[in-house]
């Protein structure tokens, strides 16, 4: 794990941000040579986190497609609900697209 001060980190942000973000690295925050703040990449979801998603959605589409023609349905609710237990920004990491 390295470390940064303030100072150093104003002055490259972006390239701190880059290194956590593309490298995974763990980067400590030092105020006057003591740790105030670290930075830690944010967890991404597994391989099969992201099937498991994507496969939800896909059944989330048959059922709604099985019940075109009958009973009117709630498309915004069962999307809701679909939500509540994934959500695109906890689950994706940035320009996922699923394999077809």
């Amino acid at each position: 794990m390295s470390s940064v001060g303030v100072r150093e980190l104003k002055e490259h942000a972006s390239e701190i941000v880059r290194r956590v973000r593309e490298d995974g690295e763990t980067i400590d925050i030092t105020y006057r040579g003591e740790i105030v703040a670290t930075i830690v990449p944010k967890e991404r979801p597994s391989q099969q986190e992201l099937d498991e998603f994507w496969k939800r959605q896909k059944r989330l589409i048959r059922d709604i497609a099985a019940h075109l023609g009958d009973e009117p349905i709630d498309v915004v609710a069962l999307l809701e609900e679909e939500r509540r237990e994934f959500t695109p920004d906890e689950m994706l990491p940035p320009n996922w697209r699923p394999s077809e």
